[in-house]
């Protein structure tokens, strides 16, 4: 991850002649077990990369988890903001009251494409700034 993210950053550099002050890392193929691990050994790997680029070089980070397979089902109350089979248009996005009950964290369920009767593919993230 280190030798990654220095590669990423050097070109990043080289193209722009800046270095980021933010960095959005988006994650998928974690289980929930595993967010916790992943933050915080994925967490240190950037950092340390970014104090290989420079050493005084701090950007702020926001890692997000990205999960699929989750068993959430949306229906919208009002027809305008459904389709001919009653499900969520794509774009929706719902960002409240769907989240964790003990973390801190943000959550944003998006339906990313027009779903076939009775199915919906949600994105689920997770994101913790730093």
């Amino acid at each position: 991850m280190i030798k990654f993210m220095c590669t990423l950053l050097r070109a990043f550099r080289q193209e722009t002649t800046k270095i980021p002050m933010r960095i959005f890392y988006f994650r998928d193929g974690v289980s929930e077990g595993q967010y916790a691990q992943i933050i915080e050994d994925e967490l240190r790997d950037m950092r340390e990369a970014c104090k290989v680029l420079q050493a005084d070089y701090n950007p702020k980070i926001t890692i997000t988890i990205c999960s699929k397979r989750h068993h959430t089902r949306f229906f919208p109350v009002d027809r305008n903001a459904q389709d001919r089979n009653g499900n969520c248009l794509p774009g929706t996005i719902i960002e409240r009251d769907v989240t964790h009950p003990t973390e801190y964290d943000f959550c944003e369920f998006l339906c990313v494409l027009l779903p076939l009767k009775d199915e919906f593919l949600l994105m689920y993230s997770r994101s913790r700034g730093s």
